[in-house]
């Protein structure tokens, strides 16, 4: 039977999949899209309201000697729909960098970013609304009639209009720097990295998606973003920087982790001649691990209790010492999963085990066994105590035999000179 499933031969399963070209996605477009549901208006005092917000729009630029490329923004009525074709129109001199929908209040809202390229195009788009205000679209500008019937007002876009993420991640401090992901309509150009260097916004390389649009990350607040908005008017959406968050590196599998040991090992540069040492009083230290051996002798790896061995219990809920060494030395090694810079350490280990879950009713004072593991260490380098152990007892804040004992009363009195990195957690 076994052969017979052996000569078998595969199952394959031919044509599953299809290839189609890209087409824009036509927005809320109702059932039938020869009956759109767009505002009724009265033709003379709308056209004029936005004809007076194209003119306010230019003379505002104008005025604050703002390049004559703007990004205007055209915002629909709520609940309605939004024919948005005809604000991308070379004729006219405008393109449609961005559209964006946000709900209020239940009802959807659409909005469209369009790129006026420079006075020309204020002026013919001007010439249009008024047109419009006198019934005087010809019969082949339907669909500019629509698109101003659907629009409710016409803006400078702002930080807001560009904003793609969700609106609770956009700050409320002007003041608050942080990494923003900034889609550029063109490439990214000399213009834009002087503007940014101007305004001391911290940015990337960025690079190319497509044929007409870029993406850079740069650092900066609000009003820094706000500054380069109006002197660059190319930023066709705004979104906050996401950092990737890797799976933790206990998640590797072996040969992940051994890949990453490797690296990690390539990377680090250990000064020799350090005069500074760090001494751990743990659990025990496993000497031999292939990112601690090398800054930990094993004549400093001690115990208070010679029968005790120097090296942590293998069971992972006692082995402590050694997460707490490669803590000191590497710090969160998560962080360097992802990098690629030289890991430079300056400084040696000493450790001195100081607990063991299975001789622990043999010890009658922790106070004398940390005096004790002072006089072990025997540490003439500058060093920082790591004391990352506790009761399993409440104190509410109050000082144990424990810390008075070892603190206070040492016989070695070290802590004047102590510059501790964890003590009593």
């Amino acid at each position: 039977m076994a052969e017979n499933i052996r000569s078998l031969t595969h199952i394959l399963l031919p044509k599953t999949q299809s290839v189609f070209d890209y087409q824009r996605r036509k927005l809320n477009m109702g059932d039938n899209p020869k009956l759109p549901n767009i505002p009724h208006r009265d033709q003379s005092s709308h056209g004029q309201k936005l004809l007076s917000d194209l003119q306010a729009i230019y003379k505002s630029n104008k005025n604050e000697h703002l390049p004559q490329t703007a990004i205007i923004t055209f915002q629909g009525e709520a609940g309605k729909d939004f024919l948005y074709e005809s604000l991308d129109n070379k004729p006219l001199k405008i393109k449609l960098l961005s559209l964006k929908e946000t709900i209020e209040n239940g009802e959807i809202i659409f909005t469209a970013n369009v790129q006026f390229f420079d006075k020309t195009s204020f002026e013919k788009f001007s010439k249009i609304l008024q047109d419009y205000i006198d019934n005087n679209l010809n019969k082949t500008s339907g669909s500019r009639k629509r698109t101003i019937e659907c629009t409710s007002s016409i803006s400078n876009a702002s930080l807001e209009n560009l904003f793609f993420d969700d609106s609770s991640l956009f700050p409320k401090d002007d003041e608050k720097v942080m990494w923003w992901e900034l889609m550029l309509d063109g490439e990214i150009s000399n213009n834009f990295i002087n503007l940014a260097t101007e305004l001391k916004i911290q940015h990337d390389a960025g690079f190319k998606v497509s044929e007409d649009r870029s993406v850079v990350l740069v650092k900066a607040n609000t009003a820094q973003l706000s500054e380069l908005r109006k002197k660059y008017p190319y930023i066709a959406e705004i979104r906050v920087y996401k950092k990737i968050v890797p799976r933790s590196v206990i998640d590797f599998s072996r040969e992940e982790q051994e890949e990453l040991k490797n690296d990690i090992l390539s990377r680090t540069n250990h000064v020799k001649d350090t005069n500074t040492s760090i001494v751990i009083f743990d659990s025990g230290i496993n000497q031999g691990h292939p990112l601690i051996e090398p800054f930990l002798h094993e004549e400093d790896n001690k115990s208070y209790k010679a029968e005790w061995g120097a090296f942590d219990h293998i069971d992972e809920e006692y082995a402590h010492g050694t997460g707490m060494s490669g803590l000191v030395l590497y710090g969160n090694i998560n962080d360097l999963a992802d990098k690629s810079e030289e890991i430079k350490i300056s400084t040696t280990l000493k450790g001195v085990k100081i607990f063991n879950p299975d001789d622990e009713n043999d010890i009658s004072s922790y106070s004398l066994v940390t005096q004790k593991a002072f006089e072990i260490s025997k540490c003439e380098k500058n060093k920082a105590y790591v004391v990352a152990v506790t009761s399993d007892h409440e104190h509410n804040g109050k000082p144990s035999e424990w810390s008075n004992g070892s603190v206070l009363n040492s016989v070695s009195n070290p802590f004047p000179r102590l510059n501790a990195i964890s003590a009593y957690l």
